[in-house]
């Protein structure tokens, strides 16, 4: 809730809660210039019969509703690099996100969010892998999203979508590149 500057790395983190709403990390209130690199995020209390709603990862206002808004930025300048989102729950649809990247409504259009996505691997996600809003100037570079360790009781959104942006402005610092879907539909 709105740290700056504060660097993790190679850190196993485990919520073994069964709440639909489980979230591994979140970012929010103004949490800029963060690092969170070469992690694991583990949901592993994901219920096999419930709709998810949660996130591996979020930049979210509030904790309860993960897309309700908010007209002030969640996060700038921060890194996500290198980590892996997963959930080890036998046949675990995964949160409903696998990263979820909602920005302020009356900041996006002149202030740059800048936040960069590299190089993290997206298990189990049972609706979106990737859904960024009201975002400005972002990278997502060398992602990958995946149901290959799901099975095929693991519940599953009939629309999953791999990649949403909406809302976003787009700058010579933004990216989106070498994302990677693999058996997606599962």
């Amino acid at each position: 809730n709105g740290i700056d500057f504060l660097e993790i790395k190679n850190l196993k983190i485990v919520n073994s809660s069964g709440s639909t709403l489980v979230q591994g990390v979140r970012f929010s209130n103004g949490a800029n210039y963060n690092v969170l690199d070469s992690c694991t995020v583990d949901l592993s209390g994901m219920s096999t019969t419930s709709v998810p709603e949660g996130a591996y990862l979020s930049f979210a206002s509030n904790n309860t509703s993960l897309k309700t808004t908010t007209s002030s930025h969640n996060g700038i300048g921060n890194v996500i690099k290198n980590n892996i989102f997963t959930t080890s729950s036998s046949n675990s649809p995964g949160p409903a996100f696998g990263i979820l990247d909602q920005q302020g409504t009356s900041t996006y259009a002149s202030t740059s969010s800048g936040n960069s996505f590299l190089n993290n691997k997206i298990y189990n996600v049972y609706s979106v892998g990737i859904f960024a809003k009201y975002v400005n100037s972002e990278q997502f570079v060398g992602n990958e999203i995946s149901r290959e360790k799901a099975s095929s009781n693991s519940l599953l959104d009939t629309s999953m979508i791999g990649v949403f942006i909406s809302d976003a402005y787009v700058t010579s610092g933004s990216n989106l590149d070498s994302i990677r879907l693999i058996r997606a539909l599962r």
